[in-house]
């Protein structure tokens, strides 16, 4: 392809790119789901698949008590649908990460709806082309991992959030970003920022919905534990135990100056 013909690709309209962006990570993602290239956690399968096969199967299943059951109960689905075809564990793991690299590709959409609002027209470009291949991370998208699973919900529910008009639409996306926090309870550090973002902008009537969404999700996490046998909110609580609690002081871990240097590479300083 030459370069006039590369500029003829690069100026068509934005909804082009979006699905040729989506093409293009829908195939990138399969590829990703069925071929295993790059370092696997064991909480990927132990806390995640493992249980979700032994549930389809009508076997107990167990997981740390930081866990949610949520993400196991939304995998069950999948390798029931798998099991139609094979019944082959390997066949049924690469079914159920095909079945979630299809779902992040609400990424490449929420992409589409931010850029074609807030962004320029090359920047939007990028945006796509960006969210459809970060899915070239081992990790990213095929993986039960709550964060791999909650990250299509949280992004498309900002983007919708973040450029809507009316209030209405402005409600469903925070519903989207809530529901995230159900896979991810970090999302919700976003869902507290947002709200003062409003706050300092007096606009009052978004903070109360975003504070209502917050009970909301207190509210579904505590039903979600209750049907896992659990006094309510105890996951939450077990995983500030087990994350917070095993924090150390920067100094005893890592040199003072590697936050502040990843948190500019992370803003794209001096840019």
């Amino acid at each position: 392809m030459g370069l006039a013909a590369l500029e003829k690709f690069w100026q068509r309209d934005l909804f082009f790119h979006f699905v040729f962006a989506l093409l293009l990570g829908a195939a990138a993602r399969l590829f990703t789901a069925y071929w295993v290239y790059g370092p696997v956690a064991i909480d990927d399968f132990a806390h995640a698949l493992l249980p979700a096969y032994r549930l389809s199967l009508g076997a107990p299943a167990a997981i740390p008590t930081y866990r949610s059951y949520l993400l196991v109960w939304s995998l069950v689905p999948f390798f029931k649908a798998g099991m139609f075809f094979s019944s082959d564990p390997y066949f049924l793991t690469r079914f159920v990460q095909s079945a979630l690299a299809l779902i992040s590709l609400l990424t490449i959409l929420g992409a589409y709806v931010y850029g074609r609002s807030k962004m320029t027209a090359d920047g939007s470009r990028i945006l796509l082309y960006l969210t459809a291949l970060y899915c070239a991370m081992p990790f990213a998208s095929t993986r039960t991992f709550g964060e791999a699973q909650s990250l299509p919900f949280l992004f498309l529910g900002f983007a919708v959030a973040d450029t809507s008009k009316s209030f209405r639409i402005f409600l469903s996306g925070i519903a989207l970003m809530a529901f995230s926090v159900l896979f991810r309870f970090q999302n919700g550090l976003l869902l507290v920022f947002y709200s003062g973002l409003f706050a300092f902008r007096r606009d009052f009537g978004r903070v109360a919905a975003l504070a209502a969404a917050c009970a909301l999700v207190g509210l579904a996490q505590s039903g979600i534990d209750v049907l896992s046998h659990r006094t309510p909110l105890e996951t939450l609580f077990a995983y500030l135990q087990e994350t917070v609690g095993k924090i150390q002081p920067p100094s005893e871990t890592q040199s003072w100056f590697l936050f502040p240097l990843a948190a500019l590479g992370l803003t794209f300083f001096p840019f």
